[in-house]
């Protein structure tokens, strides 16, 4: 897709600098940078999405307000992934034929990524503090196990 549009693209993998370079789009390949290229991403692609790897968790690129785009293999985030399609938080393609349609869509409007984004973070915000929940609810079977 990149060659077909003639973008500009840099392979991340390719230097040994985290999320340098210019080019539109940014091609991840090495482990430990998403969070540097979330922040900078205008729309973040699931890649392991697109084939039967799983995914990636959107919670990540959600967090700073980002419009996610995700295809159909998100089983190992079954759960989360459902949710951010309910909250219109997320875009879900049916593979990578469509992904091109999708981010077109996309990119020719602003308004609908910026309100994906921030159905996003709002998403994430709602969730916060879960944790202390479930340990609460579990405190009284914890002093059990000991």
């Amino acid at each position: 897709m990149v060659q077909k549009h003639q973008l500009s693209a840099h392979l991340l993998s390719s230097e040994s600098v985290p999320v340098a370079g210019t080019a539109p789009v940014l091609i991840l390949d090495v482990m430990g940078v998403l969070r540097q290229a979330y922040r900078k991403a205008a729309i973040v692609i699931i890649g392991g999405s697109l084939v039967k790897h799983g995914g990636q968790n959107p919670i990540e690129a959600a967090v700073w307000g980002k419009p996610i785009v995700f295809g159909p293999h998100m089983f190992n985030f079954s759960g989360i992934s459902a949710l951010f399609l309910q909250q219109d938080a997320a875009v879900q393609t049916s593979g990578a034929a469509d992904l091109e349609r999708t981010l077109a869509g996309l990119l020719d409007d602003r308004e609908r990524c910026r309100r994906l984004g921030d159905n996003a973070r709002t998403l994430v915000e709602a969730q916060r503090g879960s944790v202390s929940e479930v340990m609460k609810a579990l405190a009284p079977f914890l002093g059990t196990l000991a």
